[in-house]
């Protein structure tokens, strides 16, 4: 009786604990934020992978290889379009009072509705010549869809990014989740009816995008207490308060977002169809182990920009729950990588699985670059982001169009590992340089009053 007592103490205080744990984990804005993208991104990966799997059921794989080079297509027009402008509103728009806030975040969306405009009617150009196979499709009646998607997923992008700018990533999970359920419901629908793969697949996937911004986006601007971006003339006081720093923010995020959706085109290209479809479904779920570090990094530099003065604190939080949460996937992966790609079909798995393997240990490096990376933006570092997101980008697009044709889909987790740690490398060079320049008291963690005085530039 005595020691079922002491058992029954014990757990107990382990559920005490724990709920202590949870209780402080909310009052951390750091760490709540971090929590809520990766809900987020978790919430887009489960429904995309119940969405992948519809299609891959629904669709012969050459539709639906055709269909993600589209989707790619996409997202390097949106990334090219967004002009740095979704990182300069984290950067420059927290803090701001009310009059500001609005007037800012009019100029961004402002510019970024017309860059969008340009780059969908630029992809919708260049696409068929680059890729011939999905010509077709592109130049078909669905072409107005192709044009729509790009200027709905930059508008998505900014909602998001005014979110966690304003430390309220809720807004960002619910935009994202009804966008993953539309998704869904919109393919099988359309795939039962008889629609073509490849076309079922791209108006999928922009209809929900566009419903997101226009229904959730709106709803969620509102309950910020803010008033919501409107149409205005751009003061020049403005526009200059925002390009010098966000042509920095767009060559790094060029350099941080191109490879993940240009590697699918590479693959369509150099390996085929059937390839691509292999490949984009394992990169999709490999995808969930980067975006652990990337959303701990984007709340770092929201948190950074919003409340100087803590940068060594919130640098130790965010690599400890990385480090937290990416050590069952690098446990689980390499035991149930087949079983998880096989719920997509046996040819799924016999392809993607090593490839799946190489992502996740490439999240190691990767972690470290993002977390550093955010790190740098709040210091003010910018040339510093710049140069080590390109120059990863730069050999991981070169190393994967070398090799695809004789390593097949594999070559592009070889490409990600190598590129990765030649950026840890680029990290641990800068870093030991500023120590020496005395920067930093001890390694990455210790700030001087010189560079605090930095953040507070």
């Amino acid at each position: 009786m005595a020691t079922s007592s002491r058992g029954g103490v014990a757990v107990a205080q382990v559920r005490n604990q724990a709920a202590g744990a949870l209780i402080r984990a909310g009052r951390d804005s750091l760490v709540r934020n971090s929590l809520l993208v990766m809900i987020t991104t978790a919430t887009n990966a489960g429904f995309g992978f119940l969405y992948w799997i519809a299609a891959a059921r629904l669709f012969p794989e050459a539709e639906v290889g055709r269909a993600t080079a589209v989707i790619a297509a996409l997202n390097v027009a949106a990334v090219f379009a967004n002009l740095g402008l979704s990182t300069s509103l984290v950067d420059q728009v927290p803090g701001l009072d009310r009059r500001r806030w609005t007037e800012m975040t009019s100029t961004i969306f402002a510019a970024a509705l017309a860059a969008s405009t340009v780059a969908a009617v630029t992809a919708w150009i260049i696409l068929p010549v680059a890729v011939p196979s999905v010509a077709p499709l592109v130049r078909s009646a669905i072409a107005p869809v192709v044009l729509v998607g790009v200027v709905a997923w930059v508008l998505a992008i900014l909602l998001d990014h005014v979110f966690i700018a304003e430390r309220r990533a809720e807004g960002m999970l619910a935009r994202n989740a009804f966008a993953a359920i539309c998704k869904l419901i919109i393919v099988v629908l359309l795939g039962l009816a008889g629609m073509p793969g490849s076309t079922a697949v791209v108006l999928s996937w922009v209809a929900a995008l566009a419903g997101s911004v226009i229904i959730v986006g709106g709803r969620g601007l509102r309950r910020l207490g803010r008033q919501a971006p409107a149409p205005r003339s751009a003061s020049v006081a403005d526009i200059r308060a925002i390009a010098k720093p966000a042509l920095l923010h767009h060559l790094a995020n060029l350099g941080g977002e191109f490879p993940m959706f240009l590697l699918p085109i590479i693959v369509i290209m150099r390996a085929g169809d059937e390839a691509s479809a292999f490949f984009y479904v394992t990169w999709m779920v490999g995808g969930i182990f980067f975006t652990v570090s990337t959303a701990s990094a984007q709340s770092l530099f929201a948190e950074g920009s919003a409340r100087v003065g803590e940068p060594n604190r919130q640098l130790r939080t965010t690599l400890g729950l990385t480090a937290l949460l990416l050590t069952p996937a690098l446990i689980g992966v390499p035991l149930f990588g087949d079983w998880i790609l096989g719920a997509f079909g046996a040819r799924y798995a016999e392809a993607g699985t090593g490839l799946l393997i190489l992502l996740v240990v490439s999240a190691i490096p990767d972690g470290i670059t993002n977390i550093w990376v955010a790190r740098w933006r709040v210091l003010g570092l910018r040339i510093h982001v710049a140069a080590i997101n390109i120059a990863m980008a730069v050999f991981a697009i070169a190393f994967a169009w070398i090799f695809v044709p004789s390593l097949g889909i594999a070559a592009v987790g070889w490409a990600w590992i190598l590129s990765q740690t030649l950026g840890c490398v680029y990290t641990a060079v800068i870093e030991i340089r500023r120590r020496s320049d005395g920067a930093w008291a001890s390694p990455g963690l210790n700030a001087t009053a010189d560079e605090e005085a930095l953040c507070t530039s």
